[in-house]
C-alpha cells in the first residue's frame, strides 16, 4: 500500500477504496483516513483529484476522508474539493 500512494497512481486510489471497503470496524477506517488517504493527497492530490472525488462515492470511503487532516501541507485545490467530506477541527 504504502509503494502505491507514493507512486500516486490512480491504482493507489483503488487500492485504499478496497481497503476502505474491508475495514473491520470505524478505528480502521479512521486509521486509513489519516494515514494513507491523507498521505496520498498531499504528495498526489492535485493529480489524482478526480479518482479521490469519484471514490468518495463510496461511504466508506468518505468516512475515510473525514480523518483526513487538511492541513497546509495539501495543496489549496485539493483541500477546497476535499473540505465538504472533512470533520470540522476545533
Amino acid at each position: 500500500m504504502q509503494r502505491a500512494v507514493e507512486a500516486g497512481s490512480g491504482e493507489a486510489v483503488n487500492l485504499l477504496r478496497k481497503l476502505a471497503d474491508l475495514a473491520p470496524d470505524d478505528a480502521a477506517l479512521q486509521y486509513l483516513g489519516a494515514g494513507p488517504v491523507e498521505k496520498l493527497a498531499r504528495l498526489h492530490g492535485n493529480a489524482l483529484l478526480d479518482e479521490i472525488d469519484a471514490a468518495a462515492e463510496d461511504e466508506r470511503f468518505r468516512a475515510c476522508l473525514l480523518n483526513v487532516w487538511l492541513a497546509e501541507d495539501i495543496p489549496l485545490e485539493v483541500r477546497g474539493r476535499l473540505a465538504r467530506f472533512s470533520a470540522p477541527r476545533a
